[in-house]
């Protein structure tokens, strides 16, 4: 870990950099590296008394802020809570939420003046858990954090092992109200990151970090060691779904650059806040957990954010954005994946897990991965109003849907899904008229229509073509007639002519047979001398 640290950031760059891993089930820290690595007072140098990695409990300091990994406390409180993973918001690119309830540990309160959030990915609209994940979609996240509750995300974070980067305020307390919680507004130390994650990969058990595994005297005498306090903190089922939850982010979303080289499961979430000033990636298997982050030292050029260097020109506004570092000349790119997930964490989990066998995680049941079925709320009766508001009390997310029909647009036509069994927490649609017919059905229609003309066309046809046979038919026999008819005529003309001539003929002879035959005439001969 210390080498793939080392490799990216030296001790004299403006930068800060930290790798921590923990043995999930057990709390053991494997490793614990930092860009700073030689203690000592010489900042000129690179040293540091400062353990960059752990809270100021631990000798640390102040923290860093962990951008989106957070969103991964909101979906295990909402899984918690009975939401689903197929839990549906529409998650604009832009949206306002200032006035929104929140609930908090002391009750309900509002969302203070004006707080526009916007996506960071180009990913937007309607969407459940698994896309918002695997793109880190923030208003998918902020909707399902204030349905959820702001005192359940906070402990659920707390309960995990997230500590602040600060003595003196307590999670839940300082946080509980503040709603940009789950997009990592928080300072926190990259060693209770791995914690955290690592209680997930524990399936919920979780363990404080220890440093020691054994103690063993020259004597070969066992002494006690200290205790990680492994206990369970979430049910097993909701840990499995979000281990579900961030595979998929690793096989198709942000962290699919990440992925060790032997592929083995795997779940983690990127994080980069504000400007690029810190990128992060979390992430582990069955087996480790690792927090691998990279932040601007703000008290070095040009990240020095006073307003002197303002004036000077020596802030850059852009983080570890397009940065050249230093000793290593390695441009960073201002990403989560591409700079703390490749260039650290990747490398590191290769090492470590190249000779370690792959395990699974375990599938999450139904409930988690597509809800529990309720009895949608009776409606008949209430206005659209009172309906939704109903049903949002019922943990429904209502939303307007535009359909096709003859009806004046704007009128509403009933609610979809109209009653019976639902998916608890699922969305129900507000059904109005947008006053044109379904496009769908008049291309029907059309078709219905063309196919009854083809039909009379081809009876026509059929029709035509019977009657021409017919009138075929009849000529052919009138023309057999006619032939008959003349070959009779001929016939009996032949007959008349043959009995006319034999009629001559029996005339002719019995005219001859009537005529008397003359008698011969008597002639004399001369003798000669007579």
């Amino acid at each position: 870990a210390q080498k793939k640290v080392s490799a990216i950031v030296g001790p004299k760059d403006p930068l800060i950099s930290t790798m921590s891993m923990i043995q999930p089930g057990t709390g053991l820290i494997v490793a614990m590296a930092q860009s700073r690595p030689e203690m000592g007072s010489n900042a000129k140098k690179g040293e540091t008394y400062w353990n960059l990695a752990v809270d100021p409990a631990m000798g640390g300091i102040q923290g860093y802020q962990a951008g989106s990994t957070f969103k991964a406390f909101t979906a295990a409180a909402a899984l918690d809570k009975g939401v689903p993973l197929t839990k549906k918001y529409d998650a604009k690119k832009t949206m306002e939420y200032g006035g929104r309830k929140i609930d908090t540990c002391d009750g309900r309160k509002s969302v203070y003046g004006k707080w526009k959030v916007s996506n960071s990915t180009g990913k937007n609209g309607v969407m459940d858990m698994y896309r918002a994940a695997a793109f880190s979609v923030n208003n998918y996240f902020v909707q399902l954090e204030l349905d959820t509750g702001m005192c359940r995300v906070t402990k659920m974070a707390q309960a995990l092992g997230v500590k602040l980067g600060t003595r003196d305020r307590d999670l839940v307390e300082y946080y509980q109200d503040k709603p940009s919680f789950t997009l990592g507004s928080v300072e926190v130390s990259p060693l209770s990151m791995a914690e955290a994650y690592a209680t997930f990969a524990a399936r919920g058990v979780h363990c404080n970090p220890i440093i020691i595994d054994k103690i063993t005297t020259r004597e070969g005498k066992q002494l006690a060691a200290p205790t990680a306090d492994c206990k369970r903190v979430i049910p097993e089922d909701v840990a499995d779904g979000v281990n579900k939850l961030l595979a998929y982010v690793m096989t198709d979303g942000t962290g699919r650059r990440v992925l060790t080289d032997d592929r083995r499961p795997q779940a983690g979430k990127t994080g980069t806040i504000n400007s690029a000033e810190a990128v992060w990636f979390v992430g582990y298997t069955p087996e480790i957990a690792g927090a691998a982050m990279i932040s601007i030292d703000n008290q070095k050029k040009p990240f020095v954010k006073s307003r002197a260097a303002r004036r000077a020109g020596d802030f850059k506004r852009t983080g570890v954005n397009n940065y050249l570092v230093p000793s290593s000349g390695i441009r960073l790119e201002g990403s989560g994946s591409r700079d703390a997930g490749m260039k650290i964490w990747k490398p590191t989990m290769d090492s470590y897990v190249k000779d370690v066998p792959k395990t699974r995680f375990t599938e999450p049941p139904s409930d988690i991965t597509i809800g529990k079925r309720v009895q949608m709320p009776f409606l008949f009766g209430l206005g659209v109003s009172e309906a939704t508001k109903k049903l949002e009390a019922a943990g429904f997310t209502v939303e307007q849907r535009s359909v096709y029909s003859t009806e004046p647009a704007g009128t509403f036509l009933g609610w979809s899904p109209s009653g019976g069994e639902v998916t608890e927490y699922s969305t129900i649609y507000a059904e109005r008229s947008n006053g044109k017919e379904n496009p769908a059905i008049v291309a029907l229609r059309k078709a219905r229509q063309r196919e009854r003309q083809r039909t009379a066309d081809a009876l026509a046809r059929e029709q035509r073509q019977r009657a021409a046979d017919e009138a075929r038919k009849a000529r052919e026999k009138a023309r057999k007639a006619e032939a008959k008819r003349k070959a009779a005529e001929a016939k009996k003309a032949k007959e008349e002519a043959d009995a006319k001539k034999a009629a001559e003929q029996r005339a002719d002879a019995e005219k001859k047979a009537a005529k008397p035959t003359p008698k011969p005439t008597p002639t004399t001969s001369s003798k000669p001398g007579g």
